[in-house]
């Protein structure tokens, strides 16, 4: 792979990377102050206990994303990028 088509990937890869911890963080402030709001009742502790497991799901769904994109970015810098 020639140079222009290697930083060209590079920078793809971390403007990827870089909107995926930038979509995490977010996330993570908005639900973290959901959170921390007191519970009223029963049916609320029920809502935020489903928000919790919700939140766990979409960070693993984001960590997942995030390690397949350094996984290229590491391919990508060892020369092993595209091959299969």
């Amino acid at each position: 792979m020639n140079e222009t088509k290697y930083a060209s990937f590079r920078a793809k890869l971390e403007k990827i990377r870089f909107s995926i911890i930038g979509e995490v963080q977010e996330k993570y402030k908005s639900k973290k102050n959901q959170l921390n709001e007191s519970v009223a009742d029963i049916a609320d502790d029920a809502v935020q206990s489903y928000d919790r497991q919700m939140i766990m799901g979409l960070g693993e769904k984001d960590l997942t994303k995030l390690r397949l994109v350094e996984e290229a970015i590491e391919k990508l810098d060892d020369g092993q990028y595209g091959v299969c």
